[in-house]
């Protein structure tokens, strides 16, 4: 009896870290900005950014990759990578966000030479690790 329950434990245990380990692989997964234009940012033009799955563009001080530009709301965006892919999701932001000129409701996939676009500051998506 101690012997199935032992089984049944190293099964479940097994079980939990396949399904976990894909989520934390995806989180450490990296990506990089690059700035194009900083609006009036204190960014660089050519700065690259690293930007770490979930990581929130915007204002606040909480936000990853912060961006001081009055255009940019405190919350604006979040990059993540999930199902094998980049996305940017709009965070409600006022002044909007956009991929390649087309506005974000919700979120977008992101692909390798998309230009970001956060109120005033835009930049090129690099999805290298």
């Amino acid at each position: 009896m101690l012997a199935i329950l032992y089984l049944f434990l190293a099964l479940l245990v097994v079980a939990a870290w396949r399904e976990l380990r894909p989520a934390a692989i995806e989180r450490r997964r990296q990506a990089v900005l690059e700035v194009l234009d900083p609006g009036r940012a204190r960014l660089a033009r050519g700065e690259q950014i690293r930007v770490t799955s979930g990581a929130t563009l915007g204002r606040s001080p909480e936000s990853g990759i912060r961006v001081e530009e009055d255009s940019v709301s405190a919350r604006h965006a979040a990059i993540r990578f999930e199902s094998g892919r980049w996305w940017l999701e709009d965070l409600g932001s006022t002044n909007g966000t956009y991929v390649n000129q087309m506005r974000v409701t919700g979120r977008a996939p992101l692909r390798e030479g998309d230009v970001v676009q956060v109120g005033l500051v835009s930049a090129r998506f690099l999805g290298r690790s």
